[in-house]
């Protein structure tokens, strides 16, 4: 039951549930003007028992008179069809609600003596009206009586439980109504009306009134209708709320700023819009100048502009060429959006407005950033790591030689003959290259780390490689410092700066003295056999 009923049933002391609080404004007859309700069409109903006790208490008089309040109340725009039953009904009066004189005039001077009460076929002429061409989709049917069903024998409705009463109900369930209101209003305690929810199950059946109380019933029907009127006008508009489109209208990438436009529209086409807290946001490096006001009344589809003057400041990019960084959705308007109609209507209709502002089109804000200038340093940044790296790559690859000197010692036939030196290098630098007469062959020495991973002084061997010209080609042994190894048929030892090489190398058999697995322990090339000896010492 809506709250214009329960406020009504308050009025004339019925109880009808807890006292509602008057609605803050505005208030609802004037969100009904705002709506222009009265410009809606409805049928009215209205079916008046003139049976014969109908005049015993002045029933049928206060039924003419409280007529009169109820139809000073209709739109003009309102049809009215006036129906009076007894033995048999009768259509008193078809037209505009405007009217009113006529359809009070129609009305008969008093009610039929001896009549019967056949409330179902008033209740069929009432689906005859509502079923016609051109009816109205928000109706209301208004039953008045003050007896029992007692139908003349010819009616089809003298017995409660026959098929007509079956046929009624579904005629009115076929009815295409946006809404239909029924109201089954008893003039004593004991009557028919309540057979109108058989037929309208939705039907409110009142408690038994006369006098005042039969004015409250009737205009609460009234009211129900203005109800269904507008919730018509707002079907439209349930769920909508505001939309902002945002425009740039300059925009300066050299600069890095823009002029944005937001248009803050409403989506409605009748229910006012209002937006509290309302301010922008924007993304991380974007600043603007100017704000909309916090707070936005908006009239049913009205649009309010604002414009907003946006830079953007972008972080660091990895890219130093000269392009453009832009932001596709920098900025947004957000605030809380409700109505101001929506307390008055509730909780007979829910607004359903959305919460949250909805942001559309183009804010990007572009910034030219980057340069060749720029890419040039970087280049130059580049090339030096570059070349620092492949430096330290041939420090690393051709380390620094220990200093000292090499003999190159003849090897003797015999073991007991030793090794005589016919030569003798300078050792210096990284890499260097010595071509030896006396051993008729070239001797390449560079630095060698071993293993390759360690960078320690001490761990620098002398690579040595002796390329002869005759048969026994080139062979390569890495020496430790400060000792010597057998190469391509000669043996070769390193001396430390500061120590003489001697003239002669005597052999003697036992182990060498580099342990097995260690750093140094490593064979020069294969070479017929002829270097296979354990250790020479100076002679």
């Amino acid at each position: 039951m809506s709250v214009s009923l329960i406020a009504l049933f308050a009025a004339v002391g019925l109880a009808a549930g807890p006292a509602m609080a008057d609605p803050a404004p505005p208030t609802r007859d004037q969100i009904y003007r705002q709506l222009g309700v009265d410009a809606v069409t409805a049928d009215y109903i209205v079916l008046v028992d003139t049976s014969g006790s109908m005049a015993a208490s002045g029933r049928y008089s206060n039924v003419r008179r409280v007529l009169g309040s109820f139809l000073s109340g209709l739109a003009p725009s309102d049809y009215v069809a006036l129906y009076t039953f007894d033995t048999a009904p009768q259509r008193r009066y078809a037209g505009t609600a405007a009217n009113r004189a006529g359809i009070l005039g129609a009305l008969p001077a008093g009610p039929t003596p001896n009549g019967s009460t056949d409330i179902g076929s008033g209740i069929e002429q009432a689906l005859n009206e509502l079923n016609r061409a051109g009816a109205a989709d928000i109706a209301t049917v208004v039953l008045l009586t003050d007896g029992q069903q007692d139908a003349p024998a010819s009616s089809a409705y003298r017995s409660i439980a026959s098929p007509a009463w079956q046929t009624l109900k579904t005629r009115a369930r076929s009815l295409k109504k946006t809404w239909l209101g029924a109201y089954a209003l008893p003039l004593m305690a004991q009557t028919g009306a309540a057979l109108l929810q058989r037929v309208i199950p939705s039907t409110v059946v009142l408690q038994p009134a006369n006098g005042p109380a039969l004015v409250k019933y009737l205009d609460q029907s009234k009211q129900a209708a203005r109800l269904a009127k507008a919730r018509s006008l707002l079907a439209g508009d349930l769920g909508k709320g505001v939309r902002v489109t945002w425009t740039a209208t300059q925009t300066d990438p050299s600069a890095g700023t823009a002029t944005l436009r937001a248009d803050l529209s409403s989506l409605t086409q009748r229910v006012p819009i209002t937006v509290s807290d309302l301010h922008v946001n924007a993304s991380q490096g974007v600043t603007w100048t100017g704000s909309p006001p916090s707070a936005v009344i908006l009239k049913p589809g009205q649009t309010r502009s604002f414009v907003l003057q946006v830079r953007r400041t972008p972080g660091f990019s990895a890219k130093l060429w000269p392009h453009q960084v832009s932001d596709s959705a920098p900025m947004s308007l957000a605030g809380r959006v409700g109505s101001p109609w929506a307390s008055a209507l509730a909780p007979d209709i829910a607004l359903k407005v959305p919460g949250q502002i909805n942001n559309s089109g183009n804010t990007q804000v572009a910034k030219q950033v980057g340069s060749w200038k720029a890419v040039g340093i970087a280049g130059g940044v580049l090339a030096v790591i570059l070349l620092a790296f492949a430096l330290a790559l041939y420090l690393r690859a051709f380390p620094r030689l220990p200093r000292g000197a090499i003999g190159i010692y003849e090897v003797g036939g015999r073991g007991s003959d030793g090794f005589r030196r016919i030569d003798q290098i300078p050792v210096r630098g990284r890499r260097f290259e010595h071509t030896s007469q006396a051993a008729d062959a070239v001797i390449e020495v560079r630095g060698r780390r071993v293993p390759a991973s360690k960078f320690a002084t001490k761990h620098i061997g002398l690579e040595a490689t002796v390329a002869r010209n005759d048969s026994r080609g080139t062979s390569r042994h890495t020496i430790r410092p400060g000792h010597g190894g057998l190469v391509s048929g000669f043996y070769l030892l390193h001396v430390r700066q500061g120590d003489d090489v001697p003239g002669r190398l005597r052999v003697s058999n036992g182990q060498d003295e580099i342990a097995e697995g260690s750093l140094w322990a490593m064979r020069e090339s294969p070479d017929n056999g002829a270097d296979a000896f354990d250790r020479a010492e100076v002679r």
